[in-house]
C-alpha cells in the first residue's frame, strides 16, 4: 500500500553481502528509503567484524524506520552523539518512541542549531511536549496487540471489523508471498481472523477477494452488512460487491478517484450518498488532506468539500465515521506526539464547521505512527508501529474502557453454601479496594479487564482464597457479567480455581461496562447460606406479573438521523414481545436530540424519531394506544460535551389506569 505512512524497502533479487561495503553504502540505502536493505547490509557487515560507530548509527536509523524501537535505541546509544551532526536528533527520537521523555529532551538539547532545519527541531519539541502531557494524563482504556498469530516482523495494518464483531479483515505484506510488486516487496493481500468462543484469535486465512496474482489488495472499508468492500490499489480506490459468497471484480470509486493524484482512504455511509476521503489532488505541497462529497437533492454528486478545520500542512488521512456521528482520522499535524496520531471531531450544524480536533491521547496514540482507526461501540482497532510490537506495523484492539462490573456469589466449594459477610479485596498495582458479600453471599465489584490482578477472600477473620485473576471480555449478543466464586473454607487449594473470569458484553454505544447488569435477573448459584442459624433467608411468594415490571428501553439514534439502527430494531422487537402478554396500558413516546443545531430543527428531528419508534412498534403488532411528543434539545440525558450520543434518543413510558380509582401509574426508563 503506497500510503505516506510506509516507506517500504526494495528487496534485492540477489543476496546482499558485505563484500567491499562500507557504512556509507548503508546510508545510501537509508537515503533512498530502502530500510530493509540497509538493515540487511548492516547486519552482514557486523557479522564480518565491522563494529564502527558509523555502522551502529545507520543500523539504528534503519531499525527506527522499521518500528523496531528497542533495538534502534541500543544501536544509537552505542554509536554516540559524536558520530554525526544529526545523531542527537535520532537518539532523541529513539528515546521518545521508547517513552523515555527526559532522556529525549536531554539528547535533543545537544543538537546544534545548524544540524537540521529549524522547523524540524520546533516540531520535535512540540511532539515532546505533547507526549509529556498525554503520558501524565493517560486515557482509561486497554490496548492489546493481536499477538503473533496475526502480527509478525512483516507489515499488518488496516484491520476492520466485520458486522458481527467476531472477525477482523486486514492487510498483510509478508516476505515469501507469491510474486513481487514494483517496489520489490510482496503484493498486498487481505487476510481474515476470527475469535473462538473463548475470545482467542484463530489462525488467519486468506480472505476470499477478487484479485489474483500480480495485484494489490489492501483493506479500506467493509460495509453494507459485509457485502461491499473498498480496497486500495496503486494510489486509487476500488469497490467490490459480494453476492452468493463471491466477490465481483473491483471497479474504480469514481466519486473519489482523480487522475494524477493519490486517493488513499475513504469511508462511505451505508446509503452510499456521502463519502469522506483522503487525497492530495487539491494539495499544493503533495500532502494528503480530508474531503467530503455528498449527493444533492437531485441524486447527483456535488463537488468535494474540504474539511478545512481538520486539515494541516502535513498528511491527514484515514477518515472513519462512527455510528455516534464522530469522525475519526489520522494526522501528522495538530498536536501529534509523533508520526500519525488519531484525532476525533464532530460537525456543528449551527456553525457549519467541524469542531476543534481532539487527540485521542495515550495509550491509544503513541510517539510512533498510529492510524487506520475504526470503532464500534466500546471496541476499536488501530494499526501502530509503537514500541513493544513484533516489528513494522502491527494491529491492536482497543477496549475504550478499563473496568467492568462483575456480580455473583461467593460459596463454599464443598457444601455450596453461600458465604454471607465474606470480604473480597482486589489489588491492582498500588490500588486496593474491598467489598463485603450480603445475606445471600452476593458481591458487586468493579474489576480491571484484560490484566492480572490479585483477589483475596477473607471469611470470619481467615483468608481462605488468594489468587491472581483476569477478566476476559467477550463480545456477545447479550450481557452476562455473572461469575460465582467457589472457595474452600479451610483454604485448601488442592483444586486450583480458574484464573480467568469470562464476561460477555453486548457491544454498542449505550452499554456502560462500569454499571451494566446481567441481561436478566442474576441466576443464584444457591439459596443455602452458611451459618443459617445466624442468617435466616425467607422465600417470598412471587408477585403476579405486571406490565409495570417491564422496563421500557431507550432507543438511540445516529447524528442528525431518525432512522432506526438494527440493534434498536432488535430492542423494540423484544420490548413488543414482553408487552403482548398485557393489556390496559398505553405508551408515551418522547423524542430528544443533542444540543447541536437550531432548536426549531431539533424539535422536528426529535418528533420524527418518536414517530419512527411508534410506527415500528405498530409494525410489530402493538395495538396499545400510543402518543408521541417532542422535547428537542430541552431535556438532555447527559450535559457533558463528549456524551452527545446519549442525548440522541427516544424515551418510552408505560402508563396504566386503575379502573376503580382512575389513578394513573407510570413506569419510565
Amino acid at each position: 500500500m503506497k500510503r505516506s505512512i510506509f516507506c517500504f524497502a526494495l528487496i534485492l533479487v540477489t543476496t546482499v553481502t558485505s563484500f567491499a561495503s562500507s557504512p556509507g553504502k548503508v546510508k545510501k540505502y537509508i537515503d533512498k528509503g530502502f530500510y530493509d536493505q540497509a538493515l540487511e547490509l548492516a547486519e552482514a557487515m557486523e557479522a564480518d567484524g565491522d563494529g564502527s560507530p558509523e555502522l551502529s548509527y545507520y543500523k539504528g536509523i534503519a531499525l527506527l524506520k522499521l518500528y523496531r524501537q528497542e533495538e534502534a535505541l541500543q544501536s544509537l546509544e552505542s554509536a554516540g552523539i559524536g558520530v554525526d551532526p544529526e545523531a542527537p536528533y535520532y537518539l532523541s527520537l529513539a528515546y521518545l518512541e521508547n517513552h523515555q521523555h527526559e532522556k529525549a529532551v536531554e539528547a535533543l538539547a545537544k543538537l546544534k542549531k545548524d544540524a537540521l532545519r529549524e522547523e524540524i527541531i520546533t516540531r520535535m519539541n512540540n511532539q515532546l511536549s505533547s507526549f509529556d502531557g498525554f503520558f501524565d494524563n493517560q486515557e482509561e482504556v486497554v490496548v492489546q496487540n493481536l499477538g503473533p498469530q496475526i502480527n509478525d516482523l512483516g507489515h499488518e495494518y488496516s484491520g476492520i471489523m466485520t458486522k458481527d464483531q467476531q472477525s477482523v479483515v486486514y492487510t498483510v505484506r509478508h516476505k515469501g508471498a507469491d510474486g513481487l510488486a514494483t517496489d520489490g516487496m510482496a503484493y498486498e493481500e487481505v487476510y481474515q481472523t476470527t475469535m473462538d468462543d473463548a475470545g482467542q484469535w484463530q489462525a488467519p486465512k486468506k480472505f476470499r477477494t477478487h484479485s489474483g496474482r500480480r495485484h494489490h489488495d489492501a483493506t479500506v472499508q467493509l460495509f453494507a452488512d459485509d457485502t461491499k468492500m473498498i480496497t486500495y490499489r496503486d494510489e486509487d480506490l476500488f469497490i467490490s460487491t459480494q453476492k452468493d459468497g463471491k466477490w465481483s471484480s473491483p471497479v474504480p470509486v469514481t466519486e473519489v478517484n482523480a487522475l494524477g493524484s493519490a486517493e488513499t482512504h475513504c469511508f462511505f455511509n451505508d446509503a452510499m450518498d456521502t463519502v469522506f476521503f483522503a487525497t492530495n489532488y487539491f494539495s499544493d505541497n503533495g500532502d494528503l488532506d480530508l474531503y467530503m462529497r455528498a449527493k444533492g437533492p437531485n441524486g447527483n454528486w456535488m463537488d468535494p468539500q474540504e474539511l478545512k478545520e481538520l486539515n494541516t500542512p502535513f498528511n491527514d488521512d484515514a477518515p472513519f465515521m462512527a455510528g455516534d456521528g464522530t469522525l475519526y482520522f489520522s494526522s501528522k499535524g495538530h498536536n501529534s506526539m509523533g508520526g500519525y496520531d488519531v484525532f476525533k471531531s464532530q460537525y456543528d450544524k449551527a456553525s457549519g464547521k467541524w469542531k476543534q480536533p481532539v487527540n485521542l491521547g495515550f495509550p491509544i496514540n503513541s510517539p510512533s505512527d498510529d492510524t487506520y482507526f475504526n470503532a464500534f461501540g466500546k471496541v476499536a482497532y488501530i494499526s501502530s508501529g509503537r514500541a513493544g510490537g513484533y516489528g513494522n506495523m502491527d494491529i491492536y484492539r482497543i477496549f475504550l474502557f478499563n473496568k467492568v462490573r462483575v456480580v455473583g456469589q461467593v460459596v463454599d466449594d464443598e457444601t455450596l453454601q453461600a458465604l454471607s459477610g465474606a470480604k473480597l479485596t482486589v489489588t491492582v498495582g498500588d490500588e486496593q479496594y474491598s467489598v463485603v458479600t450480603d445475606q445471600l453471599g452476593r458481591y458487586d465489584l468493579l474489576l480491571p479487564i484484560e490484566t492480572m490482578f490479585g483477589l483475596t477472600v477473607t471469611y470470619m477473620g481467615k483468608e481462605i482464597f488468594s489468587h491472581e485473576q483476569q477478566v476476559k471480555v467477550l463480545l456477545r449478543d447479550q450481557t452476562d457479567n455473572v461469575f460465582h466464586f467457589k472457595v474452600n473454607l479451610e483454604g485448601d487449594d488442592a483444586v486450583m480455581p480458574p484464573s480467568e473470569i469470562p464476561v460477555a458484553m453486548k457491544n454498542d454505544y449505550q452499554t456502560d461496562p462500569g454499571s451494566m447488569g446481567p441481561e436478566n435477573d442474576m441466576e443464584m448459584l444457591t439459596m443455602k447460606v452458611h451459618h443459617e442459624d445466624v442468617v435466616k433467608v425467607q422465600k417470598k411468594e412471587s408477585p403476579k406479573p405486571s406490565v409495570l415490571d417491564i422496563r421500557p428501553p431507550v432507543v438511540y439514534f445516529g447524528f442528525d438521523d431518525y432512522q432506526l439502527k438494527e440493534d434498536a430494531k432488535d430492542t423494540l422487537i423484544a420490548f413488543a414481545k414482553k408487552l403482548k402478554a398485557f393489556s390496559g396500558f398505553k405508551l408515551a413516546i418522547a423524542g430528544h436530540t443533542d444540543l447541536v443545531g437550531q432548536k426549531s430543527y431539533n424539535q422536528k428531528l426529535a418528533l420524527k424519531r418518536a414517530k419512527k419508534v411508534m410506527e415500528y412498534l405498530q409494525q410489530m403488532g402493538m395495538t396499545a394506544d400510543m402518543e408521541t411528543s417532542t422535547y428537542g434539545e430541552e431535556q438532555p440525558a447527559i450535559q457533558t460535551e463528549d456524551e452527545k450520543a446519549a442525548n440522541r434518543r427516544v424515551e418510552i413510558r408505560i402508563m396504566t389506569v386503575d379502573q376503580t380509582t382512575r389513578t394513573e401509574t407510570v413506569v419510565t426508563n
